[in-house]
């Protein structure tokens, strides 16, 4: 298959694999993100990024009777990702902040369909009924047999009423208001009753459910969501805190943010390697002049683009996870995180180890993460990158931070607070 064709099958949310088209893992970082996420943000996903998605899939599963029928809600979804590309013809002349973002967007851009495609398959493959499907669960929104429940029937009619969609297989464009960025108060106040979030009066510690938990992360967060929100700028603030209780919420962000000061790093050295892999010295070479520096400049939190100072800015961003790691001095603060990453990053940086011996076991914890997809192999003179001679692909140039679904929240918050304008 080629690289264009693999690209458009590619639902809009997947960030490709340079070699494999699948999403970018070299270390095997993700799963400890992923338990973190799970902590700071229980329910949602890195998908789940629009509000009125949920609106959308309950009155699509509605339409379907008493069996939740993919084929038939995969026809909805895209009737709707039709409409919004004759509504968005245009993307690069709206403002990104009020773009209406949208699965399908990439493969539909302008109107590319008069009507939807008798095969939904032709203008995105993978349903964004699965991504959305465990979220609705948890959100008590489905059973777990695919059902609607009474909160999930109410979201469908309140859906059904803000547009008044005539068709429900999927065969003709659904209407204009069936926009995403469309969402009514009414839907708008029971999902945020769902998700958890806008609650008044004091959060009961003892409520440790994931609405509770969701309802915790708005509340801490809700100055930074409202002043233009960032990843970096959330983890910033929350990297130096030293309270020895901080609630669950400011914990899991804490270790969020050392986590991702020791990832990023991390990955920044296997990708400077990658890059010299025909001729290792220069990376060698590069991370040594790094560790001999003791400068104390402030790194940006942020994504380490590989580049002439990517060594400098990946042994500082190691040194930065650790020295917080030692001022917390109690191994309770990082309940998620994996020991043997923190193990790696004190040989990265200790003058004591050799760093061929450094490359070599982030080598090895490629090779088991990747497996048959590893970047590297064993070449006639070591190892070398493992792509054929028709292959195209280059090795990623930047070592990027992982979201913790923030980004998913903060468009899915920013769509609620546009319900809310609405009035309808």
């Amino acid at each position: 298959m080629s690289e264009s064709a693999l690209r458009n099958i590619l639902p809009s949310w997947v960030e490709a694999d340079p070699l494999r088209g699948r999403a970018v893992d070299a270390l095997g970082l993700q799963a400890t993100a992923d338990r973190i996420a799970d902590e700071i943000l229980p329910g949602l996903s890195v998908q789940t990024s629009r509000a009125r998605y949920y609106a959308l899939l309950a009155w699509a599963r509605k339409s379907c009777g008493s069996r939740a029928d993919e084929h038939t809600i995969h026809r909805i979804e895209v009737a709707l990702a039709v409409r919004e590309s004759h509504l968005h013809a245009n993307p690069e002349l709206e403002d990104d902040g009020e773009r209406c973002r949208f699965v399908g967007s990439r493969n539909l851009a302008g109107p590319r369909f008069q009507k939807p495609p008798s095969d939904p398959r032709d203008a995105y493959r993978v349903p964004v009924w699965r991504a959305y499907r465990a979220s609705m669960r948890d959100l008590r929104l489905l059973e777990r047999d695919d059902t609607l429940t009474h909160n999930g029937e109410m979201l469908a009619r309140r859906f059904f009423a803000a547009c008044r969609p005539k068709d429900a297989t999927g065969r003709t464009m659904l209407p204009a208001g069936a926009c995403l960025s469309a969402i009514g108060t009414r839907e708008g106040a029971l999902l945020e009753d769902a998700i958890g979030i806008y609650r008044k009066g004091k959060l009961s510690a003892d409520d440790t459910s994931s609405a509770a938990r969701r309802a915790a992360l708005e509340r801490e967060l809700r100055d930074v969501f409202d002043d233009g929100f960032s990843v970096p700028k959330v983890l910033e603030k929350y990297e130096s805190r030293r309270e020895l209780k901080p609630s669950r919420t400011i914990a899991a962000l804490r270790e969020a943010a050392i986590w991702e000061r020791l990832s990023v790093g991390l990955n920044a050295i296997f990708l400077l390697w990658l890059h010299h892999v025909e001729k290792p010295g220069v990376a060698t070479r590069m991370i040594q002049t790094a560790r001999r520096s003791r400068a104390a400049s402030a790194v940006p939190f942020g994504d380490i683009a590989i580049d002439e100072h990517a060594a400098m800015h990946a042994i500082q961003s190691i040194r930065l996870a650790l020295l917080a790691v030692r001022r917390l001095a109690n191994g309770d603060a990082f309940p998620h995180s994996d020991p043997a990453v923190f193990e790696l990053g004190e040989a990265s940086v200790s003058s004591t180890t050799r760093i061929g011996d450094v490359l070599e076991k982030l080598g090895a914890r490629h090779f088991k993460a990747k497996g048959d997809d590893a970047w590297l192999r064993e070449g006639s003179s070591g190892k070398e990158l493992a792509r054929d001679a028709d292959d195209k692909w280059e090795v990623p140039t930047a070592a990027r931070l992982h979201g913790y679904r923030l980004d998913a929240f903060g468009q899915i918050l920013s769509d609620l607070r546009r319900a809310r304008r609405s009035g309808a």
